[in-house]
């Protein structure tokens, strides 16, 4: 466990799907993007890019069921200003 939060505290950028290491490395104050499926789960908080639980987590929705063309055209953008 010391070295996945080795890890995740070093990397520059962090995108995934909703996993363990997207809440650890939120948890540990380190900004996230995390792209969630048209159908994510209450928890979630429809209709925000921001996370309650997880300040730094900045969340993209696909709009269509796994088409992940969009959340990725915005996360692109968003990581490389």
């Amino acid at each position: 466990m010391d070295e996945m939060l080795a890890l995740l505290q070093a990397l520059d950028q962090y995108i995934s799907v909703p996993n363990t290491n997207v809440y650890l490395r939120s948890a540990l104050g380190k900004e996230t993007q995390v792209m969630l499926n048209a159908r994510a789960g209450w928890s979630w908080l429809a209709g925000t890019s921001e996370s309650f639980w997880y300040p730094h987590a900045r969340l993209y929705r696909a709009s269509i069921h796994d088409d992940w063309t969009q959340v990725l055209g915005d996360i692109s953008k968003a990581v490389n200003r």
